[in-house]
This record gives structure tokens, sequence and C-alpha cells, in this order.
């Protein structure tokens, strides 16, 4: 409970400096499996349903919305050495009846975010489901996050831009079954074919670029006392939707043989969390793209030998400081994503992305980090977070997904081949009174940025 109330408590600020910021950076310290919620594009803002500005019912329904808002001013040397003012007005709509619920999250940001050029304005993200006690439906607007990490999940992580997506989860004692399909967008956000080219060329550009990219993602997961296992698994299929594939017994990889290989992509990834003493956990995951055989999977010199491996480990306990309750923890992450992982036969078809951006490691292919984080809360009103990333991104073929492996296994690959370390050290303060939010960090290294944000809520 204390982690989800913390974790909660950290989104609400640190999901806004992540528009300032200009890139996701995650700090949901809750472990990731199955933790799609209902939370604004990079703001994730939780004013929760307790204390809502209107709201009407029950024990049985219930209609309750929270008014949210916010000012402030980046700057960055990123953005051309510029002051740039923003602002920001939301709302967060909540209900129920009986075992039905929906949550809706909207937003307007000024903000002209570089990594966010048009985008919408008005953002958002949300969810209606319906629940019982061993099954729960869910459709909505978010995105999905498989596995034990925070960081670096391999297969699906919360740092991809929000879908359009459906899923059902079946509680089975231990064993959990969970199944979700979601419709992806191949072109980035604001894309348009490029003028001077010829006509028939720029027509089957456009028509690429238009074509349907959709994903079912299944997890399997054992969860013991101390003990949690799990197989997740994705199939993205171009213009071929295949929706038997939202069945959660349909084993996805064997599935993947009945369609051409040119429509679909497959992947398939193990992990294991282990928690001791009540203070911490260890945690791994590893994921395979594709291989040509065991052995050459070990030999790993070619783009058909494509894997991904992380593993970390998470700290965190309370503390009485001068009779305040201090809650303080690390995490450590690392990841290595060998080329070509996420990538296809063919540029913009069924690479595993949405919208350009991988809907799995954030890195993307060719890519090897560290993240560290040190975070802590005291009493009810300051919160630090002080993180570190030591980040290798590959620069030759096949460090980006459009890297086509058409011909695979002639196709040589070398890890982080000219790569350089950028490292980035991210400073966060947040200090909240009843019904204000004062934010202030820092980014040293790489790229400079400081920010400030006022939150305002009812």
């Amino acid at each position: 409970m204390a982690h989800k109330l913390i974790s909660t408590l950290f989104l609400a600020a640190w999901g806004f400096a992540n528009a300032a910021m200009g890139e996701v950076f995650q700090l949901d310290l809750t472990p990731g499996t199955n933790q799609s919620e209902a939370g604004i594009f990079m703001r994730n803002f939780r004013p929760g349903p307790d204390r809502p500005l209107l709201g009407i019912g029950g024990r049985d329904w219930h209609l309750a919305a929270n008014l949210y808002a916010g000012g402030g001013a980046v700057v960055s040397e990123a953005v051309r050495d510029t002051t740039n003012p923003r602002g920001y007005l939301g709302a967060y709509l909540t209900g129920h009846k009986q075992n039905f619920d929906f949550a809706l999250n909207l937003a307007f940001d000024n903000f002209e975010n570089r990594n966010m050029k048009d985008f919408k304005a008005l953002q958002y993200t949300g969810h209606i489901g319906y629940k019982m006690d061993w099954i729960q439906f869910k459709a909505g607007y978010d995105r999905e996050h498989f596995g034990p990490g925070v960081y670096n999940n391999l297969v699906f992580n919360r740092s991809s831009f929000p879908y359009d997506m459906m899923s059902i989860n079946l509680d089975l004692g231990p064993l959990h079954v969970y199944s979700f399909y979601g419709a992806l967008r191949v072109a980035p956000w604001g894309w348009q074919a490029p003028m001077g080219i010829p006509e028939p060329v720029r027509e089957q550009l456009v028509s690429t670029m238009s074509k349907d990219r959709d994903v079912y993602g299944h997890r399997y997961e054992y969860r013991g006392k101390n003990l949690t296992l799990g197989i997740s698994e994705a199939t993205f299929i171009y213009d071929n939707n295949q929706p038997w594939l939202f069945v959660p017994t349909v084993p996805l990889f064997m599935e993947k043989g009945n369609y051409t290989e040119n429509s679909n992509n497959g992947e398939i990834a193990f992990d294991a969390e282990y928690k001791f003493l009540g203070i911490g956990r260890l945690y791994t995951e590893f994921l395979l793209d594709d291989m040509e055989s065991p052995i050459r999977l070990i030999a790993n010199d070619n783009a058909e030998s494509k894997w991904a491996w992380m593993a970390g480990v998470q700290l965190d306990k309370d503390f009485d400081i001068f009779g305040q309750r201090l809650w303080a923890g690390t995490i450590a992450e690392y990841a290595r994503i060998e080329p070509f992982v996420y990538t296809h036969f063919h540029a913009n078809t069924a690479q595993a992305a949405h919208a350009a951006r991988p809907v799995g490691n954030p890195n993307g292919p060719n890519s090897q980090a560290i993240d560290w984080s040190i975070y802590g809360q005291y009493g009810k009103r300051f919160r630090l977070v002080l993180h570190n990333k030591w980040l290798w991104k590959g620069t030759d073929y096949g460090s980006e997904l459009n890297d086509e492996t058409k011909n695979a296994l002639h196709t040589k690959k070398s890890f982080l081949k000219g790569a350089k370390i950028q490292y980035t050290f991210a400073p966060y303060f947040n200090y909240l009174v009843d019904h204000v939010s004062y934010q202030l960090g820092f980014k040293f290294f790489g790229e400079k940025e400081c920010y400030g944000n006022i939150v305002v809520w009812w």
C-alpha cells in the first residue's frame, strides 16, 4: 500500500517535469506488470477521487471530477537557449457503477515540446472497465508495461506514446493471464510526405505510412510469496490484422508462423523477480526477437541474432526522523539491446514501434544503459529524486528502428560501434502544500535544462 501511495505521489509531480524535459522519464516505482493506468500523456496526474471538487454518489456508484492547473517556465540550452513560458489546464474524471468503472484525464498544454511537435495540444488518456473477482475487461487509450522493471522493460514499456487498446485479465489463483490488443501508428506524429519527389513515389509513401499496424500481447505470470515468474509475448502485424490473436490461450510465438513473414513481427521474453528481507527485490528479463538457431544466437554475429537483456535491484525502507516518516530508497537497472532488435524486413511495416518510437525499451536497438536513482519523501510535503543515467547508443547500421533485415543472415552486426557515453544527472525537488505543488528540476551534462512548475488542483 505504501509503495502504491508513494509511487502515485511521485507520478503526480514528476510527470509534469517529463513534458518540460523533452523526454519520457519514468519514476513510477511500483513494479511494472500490467500497470497501464489512466493518466495524462507524459504527465500522469492523480489527484484521486477522495477529495473531488465535484462529486456525487455513494458506495454503489459515483461520479467525481478534480480540476488542476499549472504554469511555469523552462530554461534550456537544448531548445534554442530560450525561456519558454507554459501553462496547462486539466480535469481528472472518475466514476463507477457496481462492477463498471471509468477514468478520463484531459489536459490542454501550450508548451511546444520538441519531441511532441504537432502532437495534440489537447491530450488525454482514459479507460472504461468491468471487473469481477477473477476476470477484468478494459478498453481505452493508454499504454502497457509488462515485466518487473521500472525504466528498461523490454517488450512493453510505459514510456511509449499511448494508443487505442483493449484488454482482458484473468486471475486464476497464483496464475495470472493477461491479453491485450493495441492499434499502433506507423508514421511519426505530424508526418507529411515530402514535396519535390515524383508523384507516384509520393503516393506509394503515403500509402505505406497510412496502413494499419496492430499489436497483440500476452502475459502469463506465476506469483508466489517471494518469487514471481513471467512470460511475455507480442506479435506486431502490418496491414493484416488477425483478431483471433486476442484469445489469451492462443500462443503468439506459434501463430506467427501462420502468416507471411513480411507482415508480422514477434517477440517473446522471460522474466523473474525475487523479493528479500522485506526491503528489496532483484529482477531480470531476457527478450528473444529472432534467431537462426541456438548456436548462431551464441555466436551473436549477424542480424538474425536479435536479443535483449535487463536486470535491476530496488531497495527501500521507512525511517522515523524527528517524529516524521522518511521513506527512502534506491533503484538501479542495466539494459543491453542488441542491434536490429525491434526492427523488421522492410522499413515502416511491422516494427515494434508506435509513431516511430519503440513500445519496448525506450533506448531502441543497439543500445546499453544504466539507470540509478535515489529517492525519498519526508513527511507529507518534501520529495527528492536524484537520477543518474549512462547511455551508449550505436551509430552504425542496426541502430535505428527502420534499419531493414531483408538479408539478416548475411548482415553482420557490431554492438555499440561508434557509441559514445552520454551521461545525464537529473535532480528533482518537490514541495507540496494543501493545493499547490512547487517543482524544480535540472539536467546536467549532455542536454542541460532547468525547469520549474507550479501545479494547483482542487
